[in-house]
């Protein structure tokens, strides 16, 4: 199965040592099975923030998916200390895969 993956670099939205972070490659998922799968597999993971950056944050609890909608997903992540989210598939633009 060959994908035409489009990979991007974007700067990390942590800083070093009073400098902006480094630039990484990322892609993004193809697929909402690519999503569930990338998510599933690891604890923390990749997201594009609001100002464009790429921030990290931990998946908090199992991927949920449903039997009726495929398509349907809910990722929970937690982000710092105090900050609880859901990734949907409409976020798949979102989620960032290191390359």
């Amino acid at each position: 199965m060959t994908q035409t993956s489009n990979i991007e670099t974007i700067r990390s939205g942590y800083r070093e040592h009073g400098r902006p972070g480094p630039e990484i490659k990322f892609r993004t998922p193809a697929s909402v099975d690519e999503m569930d799968a990338h998510c599933s597999a690891n604890s923390h993971i990749w997201f594009r923030a609001m100002d464009g950056t790429a921030r990290q944050a931990k998946v908090n609890g199992a991927v949920r998916r449903w039997k009726r909608d495929c398509n349907r997903i809910e990722v929970p992540i937690k982000y710092g200390m105090y900050e609880y989210a859901v990734f949907y598939a409409s976020d798949i633009n979102r989620i960032l895969i290191p390359v």
